[in-house]
């Protein structure tokens, strides 16, 4: 049983919900209930009872509580009394490329300094290019692209020539996103290519494009009888694209959910059944950083809480 267990029980017990703590610890809900139920298992006890206005605790978790709280207290006790009595400061910096993804793993890795005095975090998305010169000339510590199989070669060799290591984090496979209200989406309808020319597209800007300098950036965008979708609205950030989302009955393409994504923002990620291009893997993400620098702990566990949350999005993941 690990400490951090005794944690996720605590915050089911202050939310009442375990959706509820699972968004908070930014955690999937299945994975969290997975947790609490082998624990449960383990211990041969029943701390929380489910039903459909939450869950309620039993006398054998209130007691279960009570030993994980002092537990928790003690161990933060006991780290306090031999850490530095100097303040510690946290500097962390990030280019990505456009994401739901890599800005949730950000607010996680932020979650976990919430209790330190002096942190500084910052986050900047932009294209591929911009972060790649980000980790060049050492603005960010650690970076995050998204890189088209068409141009694997071509990435690998400009992070060559800039001294630049990369770290493969998944594969990146194509979804349909929009608002989880979507006409599309009622009645467990399955969505085909046809389905979506009479809806408008939503979707960013040419020069934020994927690949360097903007190039081949329209495979990710690849879809069959994309020459029929008449509406599009372009946009510059991921809040307006949100927007657009969940105001309207326009699409766009992505990847699969974040975690929390329809929780957070009304959106869900959906396959086209019929269309084959679309549903393989179009490219890969990587996490970068300068070759010659010891990377930081804060940009090891950044990438640490990255490939924990998607690093299993292999090929033979994607539907």
């Amino acid at each position: 049983m690990k400490v951090e267990y005794l944690k996720y029980v605590i915050e089911v017990e202050r939310q009442g919900s375990i959706s509820k703590a699972a968004r908070s610890l930014f955690l999937t809900q299945p994975h969290l209930s997975k947790t609490i139920r082998e624990l449960e298992e383990e211990l041969n006890i029943t701390i929380f009872v489910r039903d459909n206005n939450g869950v309620q605790i039993t006398d054998q978790g209130k007691e279960f509580l009570e030993h994980a709280k002092k537990i928790i207290k003690d161990l933060e006790n006991f780290i306090k009394l031999y850490k530095d009595t100097q303040s510690k400061s946290y500097n962390f910096k990030l280019s990505t490329i456009y994401s739901s993804h890599i800005v949730e793993t950000f607010f996680r890795l932020n979650k976990e300094y919430k209790d330190e005095t002096n942190t500084q975090f910052y986050i900047k998305e932009t294209d591929n290019y911009t972060v790649i010169n980000d980790i060049y000339s050492q603005e960010s510590n650690v970076g995050v692209i998204y890189v088209p199989k068409s141009m694997k070669n071509t990435f690998i060799n400009t992070l060559k020539m800039k001294n630049i290591d990369y770290k493969f984090i998944c594969d990146l496979g194509k979804q349909v996103i929009l608002s989880k209200n979507h006409p599309l989406l009622k009645n467990g309808h399955k969505i085909q290519s046809k389905d979506l020319y009479k809806y408008g597209m939503v979707r960013y800007a040419d020069f934020m494009g994927f690949g360097i300098e903007s190039v081949d950036y329209l495979s990710a965008y690849n879809l069959k009888g994309m020459d029929k979708i008449t509406k599009i609205i372009y946009v510059h950030n991921r809040a307006t694209l949100h927007n657009v989302l969940t105001q309207t009955d326009y699409f766009t393409i992505g990847m699969i959910d974040a975690i929390n994504q329809e929780e957070m923002h009304n959106i869900t990620s959906a396959t086209i059944e019929d269309d084959d291009e679309f549903q393989s893997v179009w490219g890969e993400m990587w996490a970068i950083n300068l070759k010659d620098k010891t990377m930081d702990e804060l940009s090891k566990k950044f990438i640490k809480i990255l490939k924990n949350n998607y690093g299993k999005m292999k090929k033979q993941d994607i539907p």
